[in-house]
């Protein structure tokens, strides 16, 4: 049973950043992302995706339809994070083919030559628009093939959230609610159109809320920060004074106690307590005993404090196992270990009344 909740958000970290590694044809990169351009239909210009993501290969115009000149097949996509971009070609021209790479229109020759290498670290910016180009001059005598590998580029690396929350957790960016503690991932777009993977890192905090009981004393099985034992019956109403791990009601009733533990704060179930002795009597002069049963001792308590009163314990057939004589004071506690287990009597003797309470020693 919750009486209330109260959630401790913790932004640990909060990390997007760009990462240029060997992303190849995948992710925000993937062929299905890129375009392919004819730039004079109708060109047969192509692009060829098999060996994807490990490369891709880009082929020319070769229909002979007699359009010559200056044809070319674009292969593009759009940058997702400002970074470097690198690659390796091998290019393979029949004729008079060139090879390229393009930023923002803009071409940047490559090669015009069958041959193989590598182009390191082009600068590019989130939003460029990034590719390949096969330029032909005279559309005919065999196609130029670009093969594109090791491809690399600026990809959008993510966020990572990290939380801490009391029993659930509503996570805004999916509106998802977690009760258990774990790593959860979301997707969203970046500005550009880009996938990012949102992390967040999700610690769940609970609180034990199991009591024990022994007779009329209720405890909190967990060593907490806080303590607030209430009254059931009574509206929920916090008990004055009580706030230990401990409590034992005087009279009989139903009780919880509310625990806190790191900022976090539940409340047990509520337990029905019964002072009333086991002899079915209702407990007389405001006369409380326990634990019952207990092994090491019991204590008696009285409500309206002890005033030269006389206090003994009997076994079952009346005999006297001990006496106390009591000037003053609210409690006694009566040592048990040198009795044998069994049922015992506390004769309470205060002027002319006479209360017996019955416990057992185990």
């Amino acid at each position: 049973m919750k009486h209330f909740y109260k959630a401790i958000f913790i932004i640990l970290g909060f990390l997007v950043f760009s990462f240029t590694g060997r992303a190849q044809f995948s992710g925000n990169y993937a062929p299905s992302n890129w375009t392919l351009i004819l730039n004079t239909p109708p060109s047969d210009g192509y692009v060829d995706i098999t060996y994807a993501p490990d490369s891709i290969i880009l082929a020319g115009d070769n229909d002979d339809s007699g359009a010559c000149c200056n044809e070319s097949t674009v292969y593009q996509t759009t940058v997702c994070s400002t970074g470097t971009i690198s690659f390796d070609y091998s290019f393979v021209n029949p004729d008079i083919e060139e090879a390229y790479y393009i930023i923002n229109g803009t071409s940047t020759f490559i090669t015009g030559l069958t041959s193989t290498g590598t182009v390191s670290n082009i600068p590019v910016t989130a939003g460029d628009v990034f590719g390949f180009m096969v330029y032909t001059n005279d559309d005919c005598c065999g196609r130029g093939i670009l093969t594109i590998s090791n491809f690399s580029a600026p990809s959008v690396q993510g966020t990572t959230y990290t939380e801490t929350a009391c029993f659930s957790y509503t996570w805004p960016q999916n509106w998802q609610t977690y009760t258990e503690s774990g790593i959860y991932r979301d997707t969203m777009m970046n500005w550009v159109g880009c996938d990012s993977i949102i992390t967040l890192d999700l610690t769940i905090d609970t609180v034990n809320t199991t009591v024990l009981q022994n007779g009329s004393t209720l405890t909190a099985d967990l060593f907490a920060d806080a303590y607030q034992w209430i009254d059931c019956n009574n509206g929920n109403v916090a008990l004055m004074g009580e706030t230990n791990q401990s409590f034992t009601a005087e009279i009989t009733g139903i009780y919880a106690v509310m625990i806190t533990l790191n900022g976090c704060t539940d409340t047990s179930e509520c337990i029905f307590v019964n002072t009333i002795g086991l002899s079915g009597e209702n407990l007389q002069g405001g006369y409380v005993l326990f634990p019952n049963p207990s092994k090491q001792h019991i204590t008696l308590r009285s409500a309206d404090g002890f005033m030269n009163t006389t206090v003994r314990m009997l076994d079952l057939s009346g005999k006297t196992m001990l006496k106390r004589e009591i000037k003053n004071g609210k409690e006694v506690q009566l040592g048990l270990t040198d009795f044998a287990p069994g049922i015992y009597f506390i004769e309470v003797i205060e002027s002319s009344r006479v209360t017996k309470l019955r416990f057992v020693k185990e």
